[in-house]
């Protein structure tokens, strides 16, 4: 009977860590799946972010909004973040 050794938390932490810099070299690329695969990453490993009030962010929010009003978008879509970025390419 042969013994299945476990990874450690070392190399875990490793794997983790490359992961995560291939799906941020294939964003940075434009890479659209890579970003979907990006939330999802982000998300099982619960990372969240606060959005500050800057300007930027305001005006990012509004034109979202304007989006999904306008009916260009829905919000509950697993692809509206692709669909939003298709509209600005």
């Amino acid at each position: 009977m042969s013994l299945v050794n476990k990874a450690t938390v070392p190399e875990l932490g490793n794997l983790h860590g490359l992961v995560a810099m291939e799906l941020a070299k294939q964003v940075q690329q434009g890479d659209l799946k890579a970003i979907e695969k990006a939330i999802a990453f982000l998300k099982n490993n619960n990372i969240t972010a606060e959005i500050t009030e800057t300007k930027e962010t305001k005006d990012l929010f509004v034109s979202v909004s304007e989006l999904v009003q306008e009916g260009k978008v829905r919000p509950d879509s697993k692809d509206a973040v692709e669909s939003i970025l298709e509209m600005y390419q």
